[in-house]
């Protein structure tokens, strides 16, 4: 059908699923309450509700949320063989997520918080974890490095050139940046 519901289903649906994936990853470290509870506040919180909306970065949210949740059940399942399935199908999400926008990897120094921070056999985990999501993830740059040295140069000029032709370095930048990380990380170091 070419009915428009059908073209604005997955992200009129895609709040549910990030609420879902978060009341899973939570449920696994704490109890159901608290996981009801952070995916109702998800719920209510104006990003939920702005989610439809960008209709554009649904696939990135999707394939990151996905990735996401599947990388932290993986650092969380005591079965070594599905652990490694998890880790995997975080990387083929990453890479999906790649392909959609480039905002994907961004996932990855979240994911590389989160592991320096942890102890023992649980950062050893994560950084296998991270090995089979870098691995696996890789393949989407890959992919889109070999379409574009074929078909695309158009595209790499517009987006490397033509829209930072006006940009040049400022230590400014650097540090506004560093800031942003640190105020993140503080949020994965408070328990």
């Amino acid at each position: 059908s070419d009915a428009r519901v059908w073209i604005r289903l997955p992200s009129v649906l895609l709040p549910a699923l990030v609420a879902l994936l978060m009341r899973s990853i939570v449920s696994k470290r704490w109890d159901a309450k608290k996981a009801d509870l952070a995916a109702m506040l998800f719920l209510l919180s104006p990003l939920s509700v702005f989610l439809p909306a960008i209709t554009t970065d649904t696939p990135l949210i999707y394939c990151v949320a996905l990735c996401v949740w599947a990388f932290l059940s993986g650092w969380s399942e005591r079965n070594r063989l599905r652990s490694y399935g998890f880790f995997a199908a975080a990387g083929v999400f990453l890479a999906l997520g790649f392909l959609s926008k480039y905002f994907a990897a961004f996932v990855v120094p979240a994911l590389l918080a989160s592991v320096i921070v942890a102890r023992g056999k649980e950062r050893t985990k994560g950084l296998v974890g991270l090995g089979w999501l870098l691995g696996l993830g890789a393949l989407g740059p890959l992919e889109h490095l070999w379409w574009n040295a074929g078909n695309c140069w158009a595209n790499i000029v517009f987006n490397v050139y033509v829209r930072n032709d006006q940009e040049h370095f400022q230590i400014w930048h650097v540090v506004l940046f560093l800031m942003q990380q640190l105020y993140l990380l503080f949020f994965v170091l408070v328990p």
